[in-house]
């Protein structure tokens, strides 16, 4: 900004005419350059952001000044009470931020001197101080031959626009101004075109309508606003994220509840709009949209019906059975559940395909319940009349972990190492053999870590000391022998309790010479499932049909659930009488991607629900366990098979 009693005349001579002014009049008036003039103009442009006064350019006739009386009143006072008395070096810096920030603008000191009529150190000193303000929100000052710009990571881009624009909103409210969306709206249209504050307000109503919520917060309502119109306007610029930061599996998991609605937005962006988003800005804008499925101020309005909250009950209680733990009067759960699965069942009844971009992570970091999800979904399926993907059922993982949290049923532990590879591998399975089934373990590279990952997580283990205090942690070696397992054991102990399993094995009551299978050779798949299916068939087990329903499953979502396991199954309606078949292999043979040496077919009508319920359970505690299997699996005959059954 530049004080001068040439610009206040500038000024007054505006604010004092009804009729448009042209350049001209001033250059002769106050005996000025036309460069100058302009230049006076951008600064009119700037005082007036605190009035509700409009400078307007009037074609072949000049600029006028429009407003209220009382409006041009309350610029005069400014002009004869406080323009040059005021710091206009703090002005200026601010007005060098905001083109710079928000208008995504490129400056020289040689310009910014002749704009502002300073020294050119003043210019350099002022840009040392923007340079500052930006390091707050991780960005930079960068110059090159084109000039100075703000440069850094595309997502704090958007962090630091939000945080601007949302600084300027609350200042109207510290003035005790009036704010709602039409004032939000006025801040962000200096900066965003009115097409994209638009969509921003029709995406929150897509997705407070998608997730049957209310966002009862107004200011909360504005952020996620000014959030959503920057962000499409550094799309329509051609912002992309190029990668987002890594986040532990752990601090992920909760915001994938909502990545099904936000790949619906996405695909709507694109049909309506023709907003085509890549993926590493669709995970962005989940963060966005999972915040507004989170924020404790929402206000549940979905419909709920009995026949769905009756399925829905039928499938927590079979994984309650499963697991030894009641999950059935989560009613945070239940609830989840019922905002997931109707859209979902929608979406497999229309063959829309939702994918889970942590799938991978998901089965890695959470396999014994991902197959208790499997297992579940045996039911899920059988009342739904749907087959779920290995993405759908990772999705319905999600809230059951959740729900598992809640209750204090697992830890999350990490581990922290001081190399990678087979010595990694090494520690984390040692580790991993001595903790209860359900706790997640993510382990960290001490190159790769950021301390505030740790505080994600229960309790840490280390080969190596941390500066770290926030959360338990131990120091073991990496060979971790039996003095740390001694460590780890007190250490969990102290923080988590287990529930015994007192489930009836009903597992030998199933198999029989017909059905059970040791060391077989077979070279595909399919090969085996139509071995089993014949078997199945031949002695009245299941009817004609139930094949190519195992088939059709396989090809929807392959059944392997790690470990060298597969648990194929068919549709109920083809079942006559409940059968389990077990087959193992002497090769491993290729399923989808995975090699398996284990298979667990599954024929299950649910007529007998709780027995059903109960098999489920038994098969469970098979491959819950790494020892088990790998005890099947070298085993030579049936009778050492039935051995490690009975003492299981």
């Amino acid at each position: 900004m530049v004080a001068n009693d040439k610009l206040k005349m500038f000024y007054m001579i505006l604010l004092n005419s009804e009729e448009s002014i042209p350049v001209s009049y001033f250059t002769e008036k106050l005996a000025i350059s036309a460069k100058t003039a302009y230049n006076y103009l951008k600064e009119l442009d700037f005082e007036l952001k605190r009035f509700d006064l409009k400078l307007v350019k009037q074609k072949q006739q000049g600029y006028l000044l429009e407003g209220s009386a009382e409006e041009k009143r309350r610029f005069r006072t400014y002009l004869d009470q406080d323009y040059l008395n005021q710091d206009f070096t703090e002005a200026r810096r601010q007005e060098l931020l905001e083109n710079l920030l928000m208008r995504d603008q490129k400056v020289s000191v040689r310009t910014l001197e002749e704009k502002y009529q300073v020294s050119k150190s003043s210019i350099v000193n002022d840009l040392e101080y923007v340079d500052r303000s930006l390091q707050k929100n991780e960005l930079f000052l960068t110059r090159d031959k084109s000039g100075t710009y703000v440069n850094g990571k595309e997502q704090h881009i958007r962090s630091a626009k939000r945080n601007y624009v949302f600084e300027q909103f609350k200042s109207k409210i510290s003035s005790k101004e009036s704010y709602d969306l039409q004032t939000c709206e006025k801040i962000l249209a200096s900066y965003v075109h009115k097409n994209h504050m638009a969509i921003a307000e029709q995406m929150i109503h897509f997705v407070t309508d998608k997730l049957s919520c209310e966002l009862m917060d107004d200011m909360y309502y504005y952020q996620i606003f000014i959030q959503f119109a920057i962000f499409l306007d550094r799309i329509a610029k051609m912002h992309f994220l190029v990668q987002t930061t890594y986040r532990p599996v752990v601090s992920e998991l909760h915001r994938l509840k909502t990545w099904p609605v936000t790949v619906e937005l996405s695909k709507w962006l694109k049909d309506a709009h023709h907003i085509e988003l890549k993926e590493q800005d669709i995970r962005w804008l989940n963060a966005r949209v999972s915040g507004v499925y989170h924020k404790n101020t929402l206000h549940y309005t979905g419909t709920r019906t009995d026949e769905i909250r009756e399925q829905l009950r039928e499938f927590v209680e079979t994984i309650s059975n499963i697991l030894g733990e009641n999950l059935i009067d989560d009613d945070e759960l239940l609830k989840g559940l019922e905002l997931h699965v109707v859209p979902m069942v929608a979406r497999i009844t229309n063959k829309i395909h939702i994918t889970n971009p942590f799938l991978p992570q998901i089965k890695e970091q959470y396999p014994a319940l991902f197959s208790v999800l499997v297992l579940a979904a045996a039911t899920f399926e059988n009342n739904f009349g749907v087959h779920l993907s290995d993405d759908e059922i990772s999705f319905l993982l999600i809230h059951v972990q959740a729900s598992i949290e809640r209750l204090n049923l697992s830890k999350k532990i990490a581990i922290v190492i001081h190399s990678s590879g087979a010595s990694a591998a090494l520690v984390e399975n040692r580790v991993k053999r001595n903790l209860p089934r359900f706790d997640v373990v993510e382990t960290f590279n001490i190159d790769d870590l950021k301390m505030a990952y740790l505080d994600e997580f229960d309790f840490i283990i280390s080969t190596i000391q941390l500066d770290y205090h926030k959360k338990p942690a131990i120091l073991i070696s990496p060979l971790v022998d039996a003095y740390d397992v001694r460590k780890i054991n007190q250490i969990y102990m102290g923080s988590t309790t287990q529930s015994d399993e007192n489930i009836k094995n009903l597992l030998l009551e199933m198999l029989d010479e017909q059905t059970l299978f040791i060391n077989q050779n077979y070279s595909s798949s399919d090969e085996i499932l139509q071995k089993i299916s014949s078997i199945l068939e031949c002695n009245g087990y299941v009817i004609d049909g139930f094949l190519d329903s195992m088939l059709s499953r396989e090809r929807i979502s392959p059944t392997e659930v790690g470990n060298g396991i597969a648990i194929p199954h068919g549709i109920t309606k083809y079942v006559l009488k409940e059968k389990i078949v077990i087959m193992t292999l002497k090769k491993p043979v290729l399923w989808h991607k995975e090699k398996v040496d284990i298979i667990i077919c599954l024929a299950f009508s649910f007529q007998n629900k709780e027995r059903s319920r109960k098999l489920i359970s038994n098969i469970y505690r098979i491959i819950k366990s790494h020892e088990t299997i790998q005890s099947i699996r070298d085993c030579k005959s049936r009778a050492e098979f039935y051995n490690i059954i009975e003492n299981l």
